[in-house]
């Protein structure tokens, strides 16, 4: 996914998938009214050869561009992902895998997992403050490298010390709850 690029252009309704090694594009209706498509589950997919071939070649995996048929099924939980490089380094010496949660706000805390106890975090310097929604649950999409390889040792650790009723738990999702004044900035200073 790392290599996939989309560029929403909403006063077009269009979608332009760019494949940031070879800057080959493809361009689609958001709509996806003008595309022959097949209903799988609680999504509709589209069938259609070019853009199926487009994306195989771009990720190396058939595949295509889906829409969910059901309000829930495809949204964010939350607008903002916040992980903890302490409690990364209780999993493995490696933080650089913290790139791999793709995470809005990055911590670093006295001790690992403290997120997990936080209801909500204010900015010391700016007053916003961020609201706690839930712990989140992870997906294989951690298992992609920054290369675009598949690496599973990251999920497999969290599975064997996070799990918790059939999920994978790292990081927590926040909303924004009080805006305050300014920029969040590198080195910026949380209170729980």
């Amino acid at each position: 996914m790392c290599f996939l690029k989309p560029i929403l252009d909403f006063e077009n309704e269009t979608i332009t998938i760019v494949n940031t090694q070879s800057q080959d594009s493809l361009k689609l209706n958001i709509d996806m009214k003008p595309y022959q498509t097949k209903t799988i589950g609680k999504f509709t997919a589209i069938d259609e050869k070019l853009v199926v071939k487009f994306l195989q070649n771009l990720l190396d995996v058939p595949c295509t561009i889906a829409k969910s048929t059901s309000q829930s099924s495809m949204h964010n939980k939350s607008a903002l992902l916040l992980t903890n490089l302490t409690s990364l380094l209780e999993l493995t010496s490696d933080m650089s895998l913290i790139e791999r949660f793709r995470s809005n706000i990055v911590v670093k805390t006295q001790n690992s997992f403290e997120e997990d106890e936080w209801h909500l975090l204010k900015s010391k310097s700016t007053d916003a403050v961020f609201e706690k929604l839930c712990d989140c649950d992870r997906c294989h999409m951690i298992t992609i490298t920054n290369k675009g390889g598949v690496d599973p040792s990251l999920f497999l650790g969290l599975s064997k010390k996070r799990k918790v009723g059939g999920k994978v738990y790292f990081g927590i999702n926040m909303n924004i709850a009080g805006l305050g004044n300014g920029f969040i900035e590198t080195g910026e200073v949380f209170i729980s």
